[in-house]
């Protein structure tokens, strides 16, 4: 074998080495967990600080991220909430949920929004600020039309601030949406025993207690009513 058929050899053998060596980086590279991978697995862990971390990272990296901006906002929905519901969190979790419904204005974009803006709603309401309290909830409604517990939410303020006929109606539509859901039956019966409509009231708490035959509201409420029929009222 002559010098040149060694050389080849040679060559030939590094390129082998080479091949090899790219293929595994490659295989490396790609079998690995993903940035978001690994955002999504602290996050369910409830490790939000590193799941922050990972999901920015992915973001810097590919600013149309969908997932990562779902996931960072989630993160920082945790963080807000575990930071006594820091406003400014929250925020900052809505631009990335805003965000990632730009991206792809799916159901589960949007209902996550809803959901956020209805905890945003109880953050500033328990500031006494039921202004920015029902601005917010009626975003989160807009969000997700169907989100019941939006909608009672909605009603109750109504009717605190003196709003009976709206939070009827707002009841009633809860009713619509689901026939089987007792509180929005005890809340429009609120409504009837506030305008002493007491018989009206009593059948809107019978249907709740078909539900949560054991709920102590609607049992005690439910008598009261019952009392008012007996004395023909």
């Amino acid at each position: 074998m002559g010098q040149d058929d060694n050389m080849e050899q040679r060559v030939n053998s590094g390129d082998t080495v080479c091949i090899l060596c790219i293929a595994l980086v490659l295989i490396f590279a790609g079998c690995g967990p993903s940035d978001v991978d690994k955002g999504n697995t602290n996050l369910a862990l409830g490790d939000y600080p590193a799941a922050i971390g990972f999901f920015t990272r992915e973001i810097q990296q590919d600013p149309k991220s969908y997932d990562a901006r779902v996931g960072l906002g989630k993160a920082l929905l945790q963080k807000a909430a575990d930071n006594n519901g820091d406003t400014t969190i929250w925020k900052q979790a809505l631009i990335q949920l805003e965000a990632a419904r730009t991206l792809n204005p799916d159901d589960k974009a949007l209902k996550l929004l809803s959901h956020a803006w209805a905890e945003y709603s109880r953050l500033v309401l328990a500031h006494s600020d039921t202004v920015r309290a029902l601005e917010a909830l009626s975003t989160a409604l807009r969000y997700d039309p169907e989100n019941i517990e939006v909608v009672n939410s909605i009603g109750i303020l109504y009717f605190k601030l003196g709003y009976a006929q709206k939070s009827e109606a707002l009841f009633t539509r809860a009713i619509f949406l689901d026939s089987t859901h007792s509180n929005s039956y005890f809340n429009l019966g609120m409504v009837y025993w506030s305008q002493e409509r007491y018989t009206n009231a009593h059948a809107q708490w019978l249907k709740a207690l078909k539900f949560k035959p054991e709920d102590r509201d609607i049992l005690y409420w439910f008598a009261q009513a019952e009392k008012k029929r007996r004395e023909g009222r």
